[in-house]
């Protein structure tokens, strides 16, 4: 079968997990990095799992999703946090209906894993034209090769192995912080024309 992100997460019957151990690394991680952000874009939202890193903080968040199947339970969690939020639900990840720097930074949480081999530096590139700063959580595991990343690397449906720093390093995007833990990558990268 081949991965077509919009009718694979269309059609999904739930959505991804993560413990809450994670997620509130996850929302500490987002937290250290969007202090005196005002407009921020949630690349890939879901339901909203880590919407509590904008609680209480004076920012408007655009959420942006290929799926409208969780579009609801989104929506009620961002107003139970009071949050100013929008969700714009789009078919294109490659080219994202934004100008250039319209963010102060994009947050990506357990989402570029998702993206087809031949779409990870797009969607990258788009996500550092559209913003000055993008926040990045990612399943990584590098004692797995990534040579081969058309192949799954893992037990997941369509999660795949990227090499984040490589990634970063040909495309001259500056990495402000990185760490690894728990086969996950937290880094924030950013464009050295900015």
């Amino acid at each position: 079968m081949i991965y077509d992100e919009v009718k694979y997460w269309n059609s999904r019957k739930n959505p991804n997990s993560a413990s809450e151990k994670s997620t509130k690394k996850h929302i500490s991680f987002i937290r250290k990095y969007i202090q005196d952000n005002k407009y921020i874009l949630d690349f890939g939202p879901g339901v909203g799992r880590t919407f509590s890193a904008y609680e209480n903080l004076n920012v408007k968040v655009e959420g942006y999703d290929i799926s409208n199947k969780y579009a609801k339970q989104v929506m009620l969690k961002s107003k139970s946090l009071n949050m100013d939020f929008n969700l714009t639900i789009g078919n294109e990840i490659k080219d994202l209906p934004y100008e250039d720097n319209a963010f102060d930074c994009s947050v990506a949480i357990s989402v570029l894993i998702h993206q087809k081999p031949n779409h990870i530096i797009s969607v990258m590139k788009e996500l550092v034209r559209v913003s000055k700063r993008v926040i990045v959580v990612s399943w990584y595991e590098p004692v797995r090769s990534f040579a081969n990343l058309n192949k799954i690397v893992n037990s997941n449906e369509y999660c795949f192995n990227y090499d984040y720093p490589d990634i970063c390093k040909s495309n001259k995007w500056h990495i402000i912080h990185k760490h690894i833990e728990d086969k996950q990558i937290f880094f924030v990268y950013e464009s050295r024309d900015k």
